[in-house]
């Protein structure tokens, strides 16, 4: 069921919040529109206010602390003048401490001043350079809630500019790529199809979707032993279809990051979420112990075998132990199934 915002009488989605149409409004009503949210209008113009009004405007309006955003292009080489984006950002988000990079120092010269009247802070570099990227940390001491990359759209700069900056996005923050739609044009793709961005994003959404649930998350290890295998025809399911095949290729080559707590796309764009704590198994050299991977399989994998009479973990011959009521006591029997963790107090 449709729902009206902002113009009045005007019918649109029901997932449409007040904060996206209040974001396409805001920016009409500047003097110079952005192309970010003209996409219903102009066959060039993108509808990014989507995914702003649902991730970034409501987020760091409502954080409840100080607030810090950096977006990568501040429009210098668009045909309406650079800035459009920057004074939009200010009027939504007139506390947030906001910071613009751009690779044109001329452009930035040029308007230094009014963007220090309305309090928006200047950075000059290449985002294809690993030391101007430093530079900006350094420089702005990271620690953002946002970051935007609306830079070069080349598809290497995206990915080396998440892997240097992802690090300095508060947990809990987003990180957003803009203009993906061009990443298999001759002319920006220059990964040799090895990181194209759209490829890298989608094989994060299965991992996340269908998490391998026998290794720690984040890590992909083909080579388990059987004791650690609780469900071994699951697991041979991977090569069984040439799909499944090409989505265990592509968790090898783009493992997700441990500490990425979503992944939402629109048309030409995506948002990547940041987890507030990233759980201990999945932290660099850590293990899940075995234990836990049995009853993370177990609880959470549909196809793993159940006792249809208490539903129960069948034993296997992985799993292993002395059944209760056999003349043993309960508490001495092992296998998975004892090893389902305690019922945390609500």
């Amino acid at each position: 069921m449709g729902c009206s915002f902002g113009t009045t009488g005007v019918r649109v989605a029901a997932w449409v919040s007040p904060e996206i149409v209040g974001m396409r409004d805001a920016a009409y009503d500047l003097n110079v529109t952005t192309d970010k949210v003209t996409g219903a209008a102009d066959p060039l113009g993108h509808e990014y206010h989507i995914m702003y009004g649902l991730f970034l405007i409501p987020v760091l309006k409502n954080a409840g602390h100080a607030t810090k955003m950096l977006e990568i292009g501040l429009g210098c080489a668009m045909n309406y003048g650079p800035g459009a984006s920057a004074l939009l950002w200010r009027k939504l988000l007139p506390n947030t401490e906001l910071w613009e990079a751009d690779i044109d120092q001329l452009c930035i010269k040029k308007h230094q001043i009014s963007m220090l009247q309305q309090g928006i802070h200047r950075l000059v570099g290449n985002q294809k350079d690993p030391a101007d990227l430093q530079r900006w940390i350094e420089t702005s001491r990271g620690d953002f809630d946002a970051i935007i990359d609306d830079g070069s759209h080349f598809n290497a700069d995206i990915m080396n500019t998440f892997d240097a900056l992802w690090p300095h996005l508060k947990p809990g923050g987003t990180y957003f790529m803009e203009d993906l739609q061009v990443g298999r044009s001759v002319h920006y793709e220059d990964t040799k199809g090895d990181r194209v961005p759209s490829d890298v994003l989608q094989s994060w959404m299965e991992q996340l979707v269908m998490p391998d649930l026998l290794t720690p998350k984040g890590v992909f290890q083909p080579q388990v032993s059987l004791g650690q295998r609780a469900n071994l025809s699951a697991w041979r399911s991977w090569n069984r279809t040439l799909a499944n095949r090409q989505a265990r290729q592509a968790r090898e080559r783009h493992p997700v990051p441990a500490d990425v707590a979503f992944v939402f796309c629109q048309a030409e764009s995506c948002a990547i979420g940041k987890k507030l704590r990233i759980p201990e198994f999945a932290l660099p050299g850590a293990t899940m112990p075995p234990s836990e991977r049995a009853a993370r399989h177990a609880n959470r994998n549909p196809f793993y075998p159940r006792s249809p009479s208490r539903g129960n973990l069948r034993r296997t011959g992985s799993v292993r132990g002395p059944s209760p009521g056999r003349g043993r006591s309960a508490a001495n029997t092992t296998g998975a199934a004892d090893a389902l963790p305690p019922k945390q107090a609500s």
